[in-house]
């Protein structure tokens, strides 16, 4: 959907135009001439292999750094534009430059550029209004072309509707309303702003401002308190529904973290940071774990139970831990038989680092198993959780980064959004958003709380000694 920019002119939206030239091929985008897919550089010379010489004129030994190669296309749309012939090997090319690298674009050119220009925006024009007339529905109307709405809305003499409602969203703020106001009233149109308080618990919580626009003062303030009434009962509404059900929080989240992502920007460039949230049910309760690659690190959450649930842990039997040692090899923990005798308490600190320098894997905390709240609801959104993982760098593994807890906040009831905190080891204290990009999450054949375990202390020992 195309928007006027700052020039009043409709954005672009249908790319670039072709133009029959007989030297090849010749394109126009809006903004520049192309010829061969490249423009023209006024800087040409950067890229010129020129030799360092002598005082003498002989060529030095010591040479400059070769300057950046540019392919043979580059080469011969340089020197067409310049009015020069573009055939030839590339050395041949350069050499024609020579002496011509601050020409200007030939008139040839020039000219084709300017008519190509008014071709591509009436061009451009007709594929908007077709839109505008068979596709738009009356909000993006709104968001391409506020003014032609208003005035095709509210003709002068004609039967109009009683009043209109532009919505701004959460970057919309006064300096927007006051400008939709203005407009309203250049055309001759009665307009109020009305601000909207948003639910506190909204991912992005910020006063919003609509502007309520109509012929009549007093339809227009009519409207502008049904609309308050509206939303305000469409929160309402949607704040029941939340209530009705738990979220199904599992699924990969793309992560933004700007702390990271400014921080490490040379190593993360254009690779995308994720986190992926699993459940999975044990006989000591149910459990929630995530998998993460924030490029620089990557590792294991582990998810511990609400600060709310107040249930008792789950005690099993000798019987049942033998059973469960048994047929449940990739289950979130293996426990001897003669641990705890029973009685459920855990050996080792409690968050699983054990205290022998046993390299298997240590018991699962008590803390990590949910009880009475099983997974994040509306009444629920916000769960801490532990961290082990490496530097992806040097592969080492990053040692006591499971001693402070963070937290994650999901945002509901399609669970779309969440915000989180991370930090510790050679991460500074952070927070990071996520989007969710995928939904429902299988353990399948991975076996988070395996990797958990090898995390720890005694296997960092033994890879560093290698």
């Amino acid at each position: 959907m195309a928007r006027r920019d700052i020039d009043g002119e409709w954005e672009s939206i249908i790319g670039s135009i072709p133009i029959d030239h007989p030297i090849g091929k010749v394109a126009y985008d809006r903004w520049d001439l192309s010829i061969f897919d490249h423009t023209y550089d006024g800087h040409v010379a950067t890229y010129l292999p020129r030799p360092a010489l002598t005082k003498t004129g002989r060529v030095a030994k010591k040479q400059p750094k070769k300057p950046q190669k540019q392919p043979y296309a580059y080469w011969k749309a340089q020197c067409a534009f310049r009015g020069l012939s573009p055939k030839g090997t590339i050395v041949q090319l350069q050499e024609r430059l020579e002496g011509h690298e601050t020409d200007p674009m030939s008139e040839e050119f020039r000219v084709l550029e300017e008519q190509a220009k008014m071709d591509f925006r009436a061009k451009n024009n007709q594929v908007v209004e077709d839109e505008w007339e068979q596709g738009m529905s009356d909000e993006q109307k709104m968001s391409t072309d506020l003014r032609r709405y208003l005035v095709e809305t509210f003709p002068p003499g004609a039967t109009s509707p009683e009043a209109v409602v532009i919505q701004g969203d959460a970057s919309s703020g006064q300096r927007w309303a006051v400008g939709v106001q203005n407009l309203a009233r250049d055309l001759g149109l009665m307009a109020r702003i009305v601000e909207v308080t948003p639910d506190p618990d909204e991912f992005e919580a910020a006063d919003r401002r609509w502007v309520v626009v109509g012929p009549k003062k007093a339809r227009v303030a009519t409207n502008a308190r049904e609309e308050i009434l509206a939303e305000e009962q469409q929160q309402s509404l949607s704040a029941s529904s939340e209530e009705c059900e738990d979220w199904d929080v599992t699924g990969t989240y793309k992560i933004s973290c700007p702390y990271m992502e400014e921080q490490w920007a040379h190593v993360i460039e254009d690779q995308d940071l994720t986190l992926t949230v699993y459940r999975t049910n044990s006989p000591k309760g149910p459990q929630m774990y995530a998998k993460y690659d924030f490029v620089v690190t990557s590792g294991v959450f582990r998810f511990e139970r609400h600060r709310k649930d107040t249930a008792e842990p789950v005690v099993l039997s000798q019987d049942d831990n033998k059973k469960r040692k048994r047929d449940q090899e990739s289950e979130d923990e293996r426990e001897s038989d003669d641990e705890g005798e029973g009685s459920g308490i855990i050996y080792g600190d409690y968050y699983g680092r054990a205290e022998s320098s046993e390299p298997s894997r240590s018991p699962t905390p008590e803390a990590f198993y949910f009880g009475d709240i099983p997974q994040p609801s509306a009444d629920y959104r916000t769960w801490n959780f532990r961290w082990r993982g490496r530097d992806t760098g040097t592969n080492e593994i990053q040692l006591l980064s499971d001693e402070e807890p963070h937290e994650i906040k999901w945002y509901g009831p399609q669970v779309k959004m969440l915000k989180g905190t991370f930090g510790g080891s050679f991460i500074a204290d952070c927070s990071f958003t996520g989007v969710k990009i995928g939904t429902g999450a299988e353990l399948d054949d991975i076996d988070i709380a395996e990797e958990w375990a090898s995390l720890n202390e005694h296997n960092h020992t033994l890879e560093s000694r290698w």
